[in-house]
């Protein structure tokens, strides 16, 4: 028998070497896959649970087009305390309760305090458990902020960890089933519909809603406002033609300003529009069509919307800033006593300027305004005059534009670059004349400035 090559019998083929390797490799990318996987479904699973801890005092918050997207949830609502501090409700809703520092990426050169423009509805994916008789906030829980269009979302429920004496089980609240008479309104301004013939409610009621329910005749969340349905559609319509632009924000001012005007003198909104507190014609003091589904009428009507749940939501607020005026383009273009108005031969400047003891205005807001009105309208503006060049004062000009006379005046007027109303660095005028109330602007939208009166 021949013997064997020692080295010949223990050689390994270069090619199992491969296989080998190859099985190797392939085993690890298996193992590191399913690391992979089991990491993920941990961090799911600690999601999830993390998403079902109750929210308590000082948890935090986040809105993305907040310009400091971290705020605290304060609770205002006497509630039981989980590890020494106050559960969180759905009554936490609004400012005071989602508190953020910083200022609206929606909002006009991102200038306004989110706490003056926040408009939340009702907050979604809660907890099925009551305290106070209030369902109780997860982590998870979400409120739209449409004033925004976004969510403004529970990063941390603020506790340390879950006592296990909770049952923080989330669930949808049910949705009613109650079917009620009247007219319903989606607070972005949209009809969604009418429900006639039931025993609960008037036909001519108003309803705010966050659209239809899954069953007919019924919709989400109705919150019923105090005006009735033909009043409701005149106020729309009339704010609708007070505005000047497309800017939502413009209709939400003008609804709130009349809103707060009204409450001060005793009246409606209805009542106080449909007086001289209103421009608008006679004509255009109608009923706005429900079938109206452009633009301005739906942010007319989301700012009448907004404006009359404050009589029924106690955590709505007045983004006005106190409002009860406002002003258009006019106010640039008359100045303060060098221009004889369109409409006089004998008044010089703009009412306000004799009316009010003082008018103040921000730079910042005064810019604002300029900016807005000379991007509209250029570096002038004319209307049709009942004085002519005889009887002219002040620095503006005539023409004739289709046989009719026209005084044109320049935007700003000159007498707002005159240095002695700018010597704090805002703009301030005082009456020689003393007056009850001052005037201080508060907001600019589109092409209006909206004013609340000062306590002389």
């Amino acid at each position: 028998m021949d013997r064997l090559d020692k080295d010949t019998e223990t050689a390994i083929p270069e090619t199992q070497n491969q296989v080998a390797e190859q099985d190797s490799d392939q085993v690890k990318a298996a193992n590191s896959q399913k690391m992979e996987e089991k990491r993920a479904e941990n961090e799911e699973k600690d999601k999830t649970e993390a998403g079902l801890k109750v929210v308590i005092d000082t948890a935090t918050l986040e809105c993305l087009l907040c310009t400091i997207p971290k705020g605290i949830m304060k609770v205002n609502l006497d509630t039981p305390t989980i590890q020494e501090k106050k559960t969180a409700t759905i009554k936490e809703r609004g400012p005071k309760s989602l508190v953020f520092t910083g200022t609206c990426k929606k909002s006009p050169q991102m200038a306004a305090p989110c706490a003056s423009v926040m408009n939340v509805r009702d907050w979604q994916d809660v907890g099925t458990y009551l305290s106070q008789d209030q369902f109780v906030l997860l982590q998870k829980s979400t409120i739209p902020c449409t004033y925004g269009g976004v969510n403004i979302t529970i990063t941390d429920s603020g506790q340390v960890h879950q006592p296990e004496t909770i049952d923080a089980a989330g669930a949808p609240v049910p949705e009613s089933k109650e079917k009620i008479n009247g007219n319903f309104y989606n607070y972005n301004g949209t009809y969604e519909g009418s429900v006639k013939g039931q025993k609960k409610g008037n036909e001519t009621d108003v309803y705010a809603c966050e659209g239809k329910g899954a069953e007919e005749d019924i919709y989400k969340s109705p919150k019923k406002l105090n005006i009735v349905h033909s009043e409701f559609q005149k106020v729309c319509n009339i704010i609708k033609h007070e505005g000047l632009s497309t800017e939502k924000e413009e209709y939400l001012y003008i609804a709130h300003t009349n809103y707060n005007e009204a409450k001060r003198v005793g009246k409606t909104m209805f009542q106080l529009l449909n007086s001289s507190y209103s421009s608008v014609e006679a004509k255009d003091k109608v009923e706005m069509k429900t079938t109206e589904k452009d633009t301005i009428s739906l942010h007319s009507r989301a700012g009448a919307i907004d404006a009359l749940l404050r009589d029924v939501d106690d955590v709505k607020t007045d983004p006005t800033d106190n409002a009860t005026q406002w002003d258009g383009e006019d106010f640039l273009a008359w100045g303060i006593d060098t221009d004889l108005k369109p409409d006089s031969k004998t008044k010089y400047g703009h009412n306000k300027f004799d009316e009010y003891d003082s008018v103040k205005i921000s730079k910042s807001l005064y810019d604002s305004f300029v900016a807005k009105v000379t991007g509209r309208r250029g570096s002038t503006l004319a209307y049709t005059s009942v004085h002519d060049e005889g009887c002219d004062k002040g620095v503006h000009t005539h023409k004739t534009v289709k046989e009719k006379n026209k005084a044109v005046y320049a935007l700003p007027n000159a007498d707002f670059a005159k240095t002695d109303y700018w010597t704090t660095g805002d703009f301030y005028f005082k009456n020689a004349t003393k007056q009850s109330f001052g005037l201080e602007a508060t907001r600019v939208a589109g092409y209006t400035i909206f004013w609340k009166k000062i306590k002389v």
